[in-house]
């Protein structure tokens, strides 16, 4: 398995289970709870690039799923963090 799909299932088994997901907009966060959220999201930013990397220099790049990555894509939209050169 490529690095780019082991921390896409990591995060999102480690997201909370209560919030939908779905509908992003349902949930009700302090400004403090979306900042954390963000900058979380800006540290998964980073880590991915890294993986992606990893993934491209051992013959596995493009390997991602997107059922995978499409929590990561819908919380970076949420919090305004643009991940569209990780998942090109």
């Amino acid at each position: 398995m490529c690095m780019i799909c082991v921390i896409a299932e990591a995060y999102r088994d480690g997201l909370p289970s209560q919030i939908d997901f779905g509908n992003l907009n349902a949930p009700q966060v302090t400004r403090s709870e979306f900042e954390k959220l963000r900058y979380e999201v800006e540290e998964l930013k980073a880590l991915l690039k890294a993986a992606k990397r990893f993934d491209v220099n051992t013959g596995q790049q493009d390997c991602e799923h997107e059922e995978k990555i499409k929590i990561i894509r819908k919380v970076a939209e949420f919090v305004g963090v643009d991940i569209v050169d990780v998942f090109k």
